[in-house]
C-alpha cells in the first residue's frame, strides 16, 4: 500500500472546494492508500486555528477533525530548526513516500529531488498525479 503524505492545505480542499479528498485521491491512485501527516504539520494547523483569520479558524477547525479520524500521524525525527516543507522533503525522500500540496514551490523543491506529488487543479476540478 502507497504511502501518501498530507500536506495541511490538501486537507482545506475538503471544506474550501466541498470534495471529499480521500475518495479522490482513492481515484487518481487506482489504489487503496495509506495517509500520513508529519506531526510538524498538525502544530501548524493548530496554529492557524488559533491564530488565523476566520476564515482560517473555521477551515482548519474541520481539518483537525479528519485529521484525527482519517490520518496517521508520523514523527519524521528531523532536525527541530528545519521548516515543516523542509521536512516534508526530507521524510518523503526518505520514506517514498507520495507527497499531496497544493504549495507551487514545495512542489518544485519535490520534482527536483523526483519525488511524485498530487495536486488539486481547480481548473480541471480535480487531483492529478506528477511523477518525475
Amino acid at each position: 500500500m502507497k504511502k501518501i503524505l498530507l500536506d495541511t492545505n490538501a486537507l482545506a480542499l475538503m471544506f474550501e472546494e466541498n470534495l471529499d479528498v480521500f475518495d479522490e485521491l482513492e481515484n487518481v491512485l487506482g489504489e487503496a492508500y495509506y495517509p500520513i501527516m508529519l506531526l510538524d504539520s498538525l502544530e501548524e494547523t493548530l496554529m492557524k486555528c488559533v491564530k488565523g483569520s476566520f476564515r482560517e479558524k473555521r477551515v482548519f477547525s474541520h481539518v483537525l477533525k479528519v485529521i484525527y479520524e482519517k490520518v496517521m500521524l508520523v514523527n519524521p525525527d528531523l532536525d527541530k530548526e528545519l521548516s515543516v516543507d523542509d521536512k516534508i522533503l526530507l521524510y518523503a525522500l526518505r520514506e517514498g513516500c507520495i507527497v499531496v500540496t497544493g504549495d507551487k514551490e514545495l512542489r518544485r523543491r519535490l520534482r527536483e529531488k523526483n519525488v511524485s506529488t498530487i495536486s488539486y487543479r481547480r481548473s480541471k476540478q480535480g487531483f492529478r498525479v506528477d511523477n518525475p
